[in-house]
């Protein structure tokens, strides 16, 4: 017996409305009177919509791929291609993809269908493309730039946060290996940032202790203590580049039920105690990321293309499948990030 699928779309355009209807037809051969003949047997037609405009992957090039599907949570797209090529003119994450596929060729090859691209340098804000149909962006003041900021940076920054594809707001938080003279600056910057924040958007923390806050428990309470001043319990939160312990997990999803926690290449160095926090975290809750151009697993350089060695990683650590940290990474960044 053998099946053949017919493809029948249904409804009009704008995409994201369409429908398809595919029928599954199974023939087999059924003898009759010392004769043969094909007889054709209908299945129920079945009904399903189109995937979001913002997954780039067709039916096709998923088929031929024959790999897992992927979600890259957090990546720099205006430092990788300024790492790469020394500018981010002309170019586009997929380009970031195709040289992630063949300089840094990925053990664990994935089909990345999308991501965030982050935009955390004030004097990067020009370059941010305006309209991004597979790519969702993020846009903040990472905490070492702080310095940067000027009054009409910040008005730039309100400007961009209503752009339709900016998701998020971030990556911003607090760095604790700058001097200590410059932490206030840091906590002043992200009180003022947070009212920038749109309901719906998600909010992308970097969160980084001292050399001797290793599990950043001081920089962690810190910030919660600005966050419960003007954050209302419902907060969707991305904590970036996770590395700490059981404890946090609990505080944070005790704090901010909507928080989600992006386990990046640091997680090749983790220690007993980070390894049991990574092991708390829920799954409905787990993000992976590669933060590229930094935090490379294999290679000097790191790129979206290389989310599936980071979920490998992590899949060892918490003692799961490959195949179930990239579905609920990818179902969580999906649905953290309105996809």
């Amino acid at each position: 017996m053998c099946y053949i699928v017919f493809f029948t779309s249904i409804g009009s355009f704008p995409r994201e409305k369409c429908t398809f209807c595919y029928t599954i037809s199974s023939y087999q051969v059924v003898a009759s009177h010392g004769k043969r003949k094909i007889e054709r047997v209908e299945q129920p037609p079945v009904v399903v919509s189109q995937p979001p405009t913002v997954v780039s992957q067709s039916y096709s090039t998923a088929v031929k791929s024959n790999l897992p599907s992927a979600f890259d949570s957090h990546f720099h797209f205006d430092r990788s291609c300024i790492k790469i090529w020394g500018t981010s003119a002309g170019k586009f994450p997929e380009d970031l993809v195709k040289y992630g596929q063949t300089e840094c060729r990925p053990t664990h090859p994935v089909h990345l269908i999308g991501g965030v691209a982050v935009f955390s340098e004030p004097s990067h804000y020009n370059l941010i493309p305006k309209q991004s149909q597979t790519w969702y962006l993020a846009v903040g003041v990472h905490p070492k730039h702080v310095e940067e900021l000027s009054d009409s940076c910040f008005l730039q920054l309100q400007s961009l946060l209503k752009w339709p594809s900016v998701r998020a707001l971030g990556e911003v938080g607090l760095d604790r290996t700058v001097p200590v003279s410059e932490w206030r600056k840091q906590e002043v910057v992200l009180e003022r940032v947070l009212g920038y924040a749109l309901p719906d958007q998600c909010l992308v923390l970097h969160l980084r202790g001292t050399r001797e806050d290793k599990y950043g428990q001081d920089v962690h309470a810190r910030c919660l203590r600005i966050l419960d001043r003007s954050l209302a319990k419902r907060q969707k939160i991305h904590l970036h580049s996770f590395a700490g312990d059981a404890d946090l997990v609990s505080e944070w999803s005790e704090s901010y039920p909507n928080t989600y926690f992006g386990i990046s290449g640091l997680v090749r160095t983790f220690d007993s105690r980070q390894i049991k926090a990574l092991r708390s975290i829920p799954l409905d809750r787990l993000l992976v990321e590669t933060d590229s151009p930094y935090l490379s697993v294999n290679r000097s350089i790191n790129s979206p293309a290389c989310i599936g060695d980071i979920a490998h990683l992590v899949a060892a650590k918490m003692g799961i499948s490959f195949e179930d940290v990239l579905s609920k990474s990818l179902e969580n960044g999906l649905r953290l990030y309105k996809c």
